[in-house]
């Protein structure tokens, strides 16, 4: 699956099908896009273990800390052996049903026989999903991606959560189509966005012939009897290429970015 399909490309840049650019930078337009959001947002189901890095920094030793959320200040759990009550997934936005397990020692699954079914948590009594609501088929949707803990606080030791879930958007929901209500077009837009504007600077630096234009940055040009020279092995390469995200595309893309995580950061 990818963000959007090599021939609604073609159809957006008004090119014949079977391009080869376009095939050479699908995959690098998908992962530029899960760079900028901090997470892929194509649907998919999820196994992930939590947490990544400490919750407690050194130099709030085992007191509350204050946090604001606009004009309202709140205290958050920080001491201890436990971190705050928030938990925040790396994917967004959680689809469904989520099953928790905690279990300390387990080192992320890698201790024999670690997270048994004698370690799952109990929704709704033991934890919740935040700011949930209902797709159009009546199926859970967390905006937010927090899992919030009841009565307590995550524990704050490397690998002793294992989280499984899934998230993301469908291939029906990033067209703004389907039965869910639910709309993601704008990830689809922005990809089709970055696809136009790194295959006409492919195009604006390639030679035009008569057998049309052949894919690949200029290699070199001479003036004294003209000479024109392109890597005709571009396409091939365009897989590792890196690009960046700005201006418009990136306010396409801006609601949708986890703000809760930053590089490994998961836990709030």
């Amino acid at each position: 699956m990818a963000l959007v399909s090599d021939s609604d490309y073609e159809t957006f840049l008004n090119v014949t099908s079977g391009d080869a650019v376009v095939a050479a930078l699908s995959k690098p337009i998908d992962r530029a896009i899960a760079r900028y959001l901090r997470y892929d947002p194509q649907q998919a189901s999820r196994t992930e273990f939590y947490p990544i890095q400490a919750h407690l920094p050194p130099t709030r030793g085992g007191r509350g800390v204050w946090e604001t959320d606009g004009s309202r200040a709140y205290m958050t759990r920080s001491g201890g052996s436990r971190a705050n009550d928030l938990l925040q997934l790396r994917c967004l936005p959680i689809r469904g049903t989520v099953t928790v397990y905690e279990e300390r020692g387990a080192r992320g699954g890698q201790k024999s026989g670690s997270f048994g079914a004698s370690t799952e948590l109990t929704a709704g009594t033991q934890y919740y999903i935040d700011t949930v609501t209902s797709d159009g088929d009546g199926s859970i949707y967390g905006a937010s991606g927090i899992l919030i803990r009841i009565g307590t606080g995550w524990p704050n030791e490397h690998g002793s959560l294992k989280v499984t879930y899934t998230a993301g958007y469908t291939s029906a929901e990033l067209t703004g189509t389907g039965s869910t209500n639910v709309d993601a077009s704008d990830i689809a837009l922005a990809a089709k966005m970055l696809m136009q504007k790194t295959y006409q600077t492919i195009k604006a630096t390639a030679k035009s012939d008569l057998a049309g234009m052949t894919a690949g940055i200029k290699q070199s040009e001479r003036l004294g009897d003209y000479m024109y020279m392109a890597d005709v092995n571009t396409a091939r390469q365009l897989n590792g290429m890196s690009m960046n995200i700005v201006g418009e595309i990136a306010e396409l893309l801006q609601p949708y970015v986890n703000m809760g995580t930053a590089s490994t950061n998961t836990a709030l």
